[in-house]
């Protein structure tokens, strides 16, 4: 029976080298892979005072995945230690700035994120630049036959003009670098450029509208058939109605590629309705609606057309003030004219329980079991219809004081209908975290 195992542990452990604030949640996003968030920072110095924090993390991660091809097992491992040193500094008020940068040195690459921000704040007027360069270079000895030493830089610029207390005005500019030391069909320069623009109209807290139009472009000078440009519509509506929410969001896209004869040009749909309802003290009714489509204008073995749907209504129920339950039906369909993804009809429960205890203790563990019938197979020897048992468990643990233990874990075992199809994967996380806070 084939088995697909996966795993992944993180063990961190963060010093923070002056008396000060740490940058706890940020070490561990870093090692995470993360970018540090500039509209929330971490360290909240006096306004107008510099600040300069430095830090220092340990690291272990390690995953790995067995499979079987053609009734031969198959095992993918990687192991990795790794230190990282980060420094910050910034500054506060009207004028805020912050640099950040993270070295990190490990058995198997070396990485630097340097992270640049600055935001100014006026009466009606707010304007942010951030920058966030990530370089990666593997060791000699490492054999990554799909990856090479590279580097990344994403730049982004956003004006927010309050027009009055009711609209307001806002736009994004990005470009994003990418370069490669050796280039391959997985690895390839490539510079996109997007600028979005968006207006909302706001009343009471949480009800508003808001619609926006986007540009972009990507141009790729190795392969310039799958350089691209397009246009996005995104619009949202959300309404409040006492202790009920209803939200709605729809984006809209259209891209057209270099050569249309190597990838054809595409629309491509995502809407998304959520309904949130309070019925009685401590009961939450939840309703969420998806859709997804993609419309090729000249569509092949590959790129086919395809429309996705999912449903899910859980009914939540408080107890104690500190646990939720939840309960409820799920759904999801999706219809392609691909051999090679077929489509399906899926059905199933799922049930959810959060606990929270101050801000020592957050568990939430999540359970969703049923069924995929799988249509129009064909000759397909692959695929075959399955029960699915899938399970989620979040955890955050303050241990002592400055020290902190975070955990997810995953299990999705699939029982086919052909024993020989049977699959499961595993996912572990886990990070131990300690500064002074």
């Amino acid at each position: 029976m084939p088995i697909c195992f996966a795993r992944r542990i993180r063990i961190a452990c963060v010093f923070a080298l002056l008396p000060v604030t740490a940058l706890v949640d940020n070490a561990t996003a870093q090692q995470l892979g993360g970018a540090p968030d500039f509209g929330e920072p971490l360290l909240r110095p006096a306004t107008g005072r510099w600040r300069f924090i430095p830090s220092l993390a340990f690291a272990y991660d390690s995953f790995g995945q067995s499979y079987t091809i053609s009734d031969r097992d198959t095992l993918d491992l990687v192991d990795e230690a790794s230190g990282r040193f980060v420094t910050s500094l910034m500054r506060t008020g009207p004028m805020s700035l912050e640099v950040q940068n993270s070295l990190g040195l490990g058995q198997e690459a070396t990485r630097d994120d340097l992270h640049l921000g600055a935001r100014w704040r006026g009466r009606r007027l707010e304007l942010q630049l951030l920058d966030d360069l990530h370089l990666k270079a593997y060791r000699r000895h490492t054999d990554f036959g799909l990856s090479s030493d590279y580097a990344t830089n994403i730049a982004r610029g956003i004006g927010t003009l309050s027009l009055s207390r009711a609209w307001r005005l806002r736009l994004e500019d990005q470009v994003e670098l990418a370069r490669f030391r050796q280039h391959t069909r997985y690895n390839y320069d490539y510079t996109r450029h997007d600028i979005m623009g968006e207006i909302e109209r706001r009343w009471g807290v949480f009800s508003a509208v808001r619609l926006g139009y986007g540009w972009g472009s990507r141009s790729v000078p190795d392969s310039t058939a799958i350089a691209c440009g397009r246009h996005r519509l995104r619009a949202g509506w959300s309404q409040s109605l006492g202790p009920h929410l209803l939200t709605v969001d729809q984006t809209l896209e259209r891209r057209r590629y270099g050569d249309p004869a190597v990838r054809s040009h595409y629309v491509d749909y995502q809407g998304a309705l959520a309904l949130s309802a309070a019925p009685a003290t401590g009961w939450r009714l939840r309703l969420e609606y998806r859709a997804w489509l993609t419309v090729y204008d000249t569509p092949d073995s590959i790129y086919t057309n395809a429309a996705e749907h999912t449903l899910e209504l859980v009914v939540e129920k408080d107890v104690l003030g500190r646990t939720a339950l939840g309960l409820g039906p799920v759904a999801e369909f999706r219809r392609t004219d691909s051999r090679f993804d077929p489509s399906y009809n899926q059905a199933g429960i799922k049930g959810t329980i959060s606990y929270l205890a101050g801000p020592r203790l957050w568990v939430q563990f999540s359970n969703e079991m049923g069924v995929r019938s799988l249509l129009a197979v064909g000759d397909l020897t692959y695929y075959s219809d399955y029960f699915y048992n899938w399970s989620t468990l979040y955890l955050s643990c303050g241990l002592v004081r400055r020290l902190n233990f975070d955990l997810f874990f995953s299990l999705s075992p699939e029982s086919h209908e052909d024993p020989r199809h049977n699959s499961s994967t595993v996912l572990l996380s886990t990070a131990l975290t300690w500064g002074l806070l």
